[in-house]
């Protein structure tokens, strides 16, 4: 006589229920891995704007903005253009990068960022935040989803990093 090889109805139904619970524990971690990757390309996609613009300003020889801006509905973007100014008529070098205005926060009121052409912050130009002894401190753009945060924090010096959390510590 021959032997049968394969799986029985029990084993199959057995293996289905294995796969079920694994499913059922592994996704509500999968769903917190791909918020934060989001976040974390969002906060990447802005870090990389600020740096373009600095970079565009030691380059260029010359003064550039980082010029925030409405982009559709219910998003917010920064544009680069050359010179002190975001009006229409300063050259834009970069368009705008959308950012769900609802993950997003700042400490800085002005609409415009000057870099100079050393590729520091212009402060003159600039109403920097202030911490509690009234000296200037980094600005700070603040993205958070569920519960994660990611701060991007641009120096007066135009260093730029991303923090985890809210806060722009070592600096």
């Amino acid at each position: 006589m021959r032997k049968n090889h394969g799986f029985t109805l029990v084993e199959l139904l057995v293996a289905l229920a294995l796969v079920a619970i694994l499913a059922t524990v592994a996704v509500p971690g999968f769903n917190r891995l791909i918020t934060s990757n989001r976040l974390t390309s969002e906060a990447n996609d802005l870090l990389s704007t600020i740096t373009y613009a600095r970079s565009e300003a030691i380059r260029r020889g010359t003064h550039v903005s980082l010029c925030r801006v409405t982009v559709g509905s219910g998003s917010v973007g920064f544009e680069v253009r050359e010179g002190d100014s975001c009006n229409a008529s300063a050259t834009l070098i970069r368009a705008a990068r959308q950012i769900p205005s609802s993950i997003f926060t700042t400490n800085f009121n002005n609409t415009r960022i000057t870099i100079t052409a050393l590729g520091l912050v212009d402060i003159k130009a600039q109403n920097m935040p202030k911490d509690g002894s009234g000296n200037p401190t980094d600005i700070a753009f603040v993205l958070t989803r569920s519960n994660e945060a990611r701060t991007i924090c641009l120096g007066r010096t135009g260093r730029a990093f991303i923090n985890r959390g809210e806060g722009c510590s070592g600096s």
